[in-house]
């Protein structure tokens, strides 16, 4: 592997924030009933349709790559539904 350089890794760390504020906002969004423009709900929705989808895609990598008997941290935050699971 490459060894990485400042930029990338400053790439990679803006990207993380951002879907994590995305993801912060779609939650506030749904949870208290935010009125926010349609197009913003719709980009929101979008962006944590995409988190969902490679999170379950890594989990089953995961899944695959996993000894038997091992645990692991289950990273999906936000489900379907929109709203934060209790556990």
């Amino acid at each position: 592997m490459a060894e990485e350089t400042a930029l990338g890794a400053a790439v990679r760390l803006t990207i993380a924030m951002e879907t994590a504020a995305a993801l912060a906002a779609y939650v506030r969004v749904t949870t208290e009933s935010i009125e926010v423009d349609p197009k913003v709900r719709t980009l929101l929705e979008g962006i944590t349709t995409a988190f969902r989808a490679a999170s379950e895609t890594l989990d089953a990598l995961g899944e695959r790559l996993r000894t038997p008997g091992s645990t692991f941290l289950d990273v999906r935050c936000v489900p379907s539904s929109g709203a934060v699971p209790s556990r």
